[in-house]
């Protein structure tokens, strides 16, 4: 599993509180923990005193309609959404923001 960080100081953002953040991507083959991963990262910001939001692929409904889980059904809940924008206002109140299976998103990357 790689880790993949990048500094999102030079981008604007609205939020004065949140001004500054970064962007770490969790990528590997089937079956390598990313998942397993995200949930450990979330529940160690909410440990934190973080707000948190998770996002999951609505369509992604093999464990559960509401749930983030692993293979092993470790699960923490998701909001289930079919695009990202329809959900800023969730996402401007979280300190920290979680998606699983980002590659679904279709406006989850802008050309």
């Amino acid at each position: 599993m790689q880790k993949v960080s990048q500094d999102l100081s030079v981008i604007p953002c609205t939020n004065e509180s949140n001004k500054y953040g970064k962007i770490e991507l969790i990528q590997g083959p089937m079956f390598a923990g990313k998942t397993t991963e995200l949930i450990q990262r979330v529940e160690e910001e909410q440990r934190a005193g973080r707000n948190c939001v998770v996002f999951k692929y609505q369509f992604d409904t093999r464990y559960s309609e509401s749930m983030i889980s692993t293979h092993d059904h470790r699960m923490i809940p998701a909001v289930p959404c079919k695009e990202l924008a329809a959900h800023d206002a969730e996402a401007s109140r979280a300190q920290v923001i979680a998606i699983d299976e980002g590659q679904f998103f279709p406006d989850l990357l802008e050309e």
